[in-house]
Order: C-alpha cells, then sequence, then structure tokens
C-alpha cells in the first residue's frame, strides 16, 4: 500500500501495474525473447521496433543508452554489423547510421545484381552468335549446322 501525499514515480507505477496486470510467466517470455532477438529476416525499422517493444520487459539489461546500443547492435545481421562498427555515439545515432548502412548496401546489391544480369545476357548472347556463325567446332571440325545442303563439305 502507499504512504498518503506520496506521488509514485513512473518506475513504482509501472512496477506495480505490471505485478497487478501482467502474470510473471508473460514477463519471463517477453525477455526470454528480447534477449533472442535478432534481426534475421527483418528489415532495420522493423527491428528496431521490436526492440524497442520487446526492451520493456528486461529493462535491466537497456539501463543506459551505451547498454541499449550495444544490445541493439549484437542482434544486427552479421553483414551490417561488420559495415557499422563503432560509428555511432548513441543508440538513436546507432538507429540512423544502421537505416543508411542498409540502404547503401541494398542499392550496392541491386547493383551488382544488373551487372550479372547484363554480363550473363550479354555472354548468352555472343554464345549464340558463335554457334550460328562459326562452321567450326570447339574441337577444330567444321561442323554440318554451317553450311547447307549440297555445299557441305563430306566426311572422311
Amino acid at each position: 500500500m502507499q504512504r498518503a501525499g506520496h506521488e509514485p514515480t513512473w518506475e513504482e507505477f509501472t512496477q506495480a501495474f505490471r505485478a497487478h496486470y501482467i502474470p510473471d510467466s508473460l514477463m519471463e517470455q517477453k525477455k526470454r525473447e528480447f534477449r533472442e532477438l535478432k534481426q534475421g529476416n527483418k528489415t532495420v525499422m522493423q527491428y528496431v521496433q521490436s526492440f524497442i517493444h520487446l526492451s520493456q520487459y528486461a529493462p535491466e539489461d537497456v539501463r543506459d543508452d551505451p547498454s541499449r546500443a550495444a544490445r541493439l547492435l549484437s542482434g544486427f545481421d552479421p553483414t551490417l554489423q561488420t559495415h557499422l562498427g563503432r560509428r555511432y555515439q548513441s543508440f538513436t545515432d546507432l538507429v540512423d547510421t544502421a537505416l543508411d548502412m542498409e540502404n547503401r548496401l541494398r542499392v550496392a546489391n541491386e547493383d551488382q545484381r544488373r551487372k550479372r544480369q547484363a554480363n550473363t545476357s550479354a555472354a548468352g548472347s555472343s554464345q549464340k552468335q558463335n554457334i550460328i556463325s562459326s562452321p567450326v567446332s570447339r574441337s577444330g571440325q567444321i561442323s554440318r549446322a554451317g553450311f547447307t545442303g549440297r555445299h557441305a563439305p563430306a566426311h572422311s
């Protein structure tokens, strides 16, 4: 029970609210989800939203800005972690940097994909050209496919 005239702090209120309305088993389940949270196939924004939502169940894990940033970074995709390194000053800066890096990586991947497709189609069309126009096979034999009807050389 509360003392007369005592205004509860926000932390006291949230603890009392959770104790009264949220079962311990649910709190433990959500804490475990938070501790196991990884980006996986989520976008940076989806991962950050899940992180913020679930972090309320494990406040001891994210008690200050550096611990929040470190925990968020540890759940990012390994490629993104490598590119991010220590290029952030705060949790908010980490989120901004991760969003920017995700966009840069996406653009780079799209460029590489386009180049591969262009190279594949260019290589495919040049191979087709060689097959159609060259009567000499790879083994050095003259191919009948390169000639028409009666002009084809005789085989020995």
